[in-house]
């Protein structure tokens, strides 16, 4: 696909996401120059930042959500078992360590490449992210601060 179409389809995906956010009275921050949309939520916890991206050159709808902390690097490698054994139980969607600098995000992709997208895949996307966000940041948080030990917190998440 030349790079005009490719960025005529992008304009498309981010137009209906703003179509859908509207329609449900989302409240979001629209950066059109980037085909970004930002938002918050609050979970059960933790609060959560959110960033939803097109990425023209992929072809992909791409949502994130950085931890708002960071791991130590006495637990990069706890964090990185944990980290490993919650993404084995995800069905959609991971988490991502950096262990340079112990930052943890979630990610979530979804190709639009000749596919037809819409408000159901939107609405998919943001529900899995907050509620995989809500449930795990708790718990890696406590990882991170030394009240849980890696063993343990498997074990809470395996029962």
């Amino acid at each position: 696909m030349n790079n005009e179409l490719k960025e005529r389809k992008a304009a498309e995906m981010f137009k209906e996401l703003c179509v859908f956010l509207d329609t449900i009275k989302f409240k979001y921050e629209k950066h059109e120059e980037d085909l970004v949309i930002t938002f918050s939520m609050t979970g059960d916890d933790i609060p959560m930042s959110f960033l939803i991206n097109i990425d023209k050159e992929r072809e992909l709808i791409r949502l994130f959500s950085l931890m708002p902390f960071e791991v130590p690097s006495d637990k990069i490698i706890d964090a990185a078992i944990v980290t490993s054994f919650i993404n084995y139980k995800l069905v959609d969607g991971n988490f991502d360590l950096n262990v340079t600098n112990g930052k943890i995000s979630f990610r979530m992709t979804s190709s639009y490449k000749e596919s037809l997208i819409g408000k159901d895949l939107f609405y998919y996307m943001i529900r899995i992210a907050s509620d995989m966000v809500d449930e795990f940041n708790d718990k890696l948080l406590m990882l991170a601060k030394n009240r849980i030990s890696a063993a343990d917190l498997i074990k809470e998440i395996d029962g």
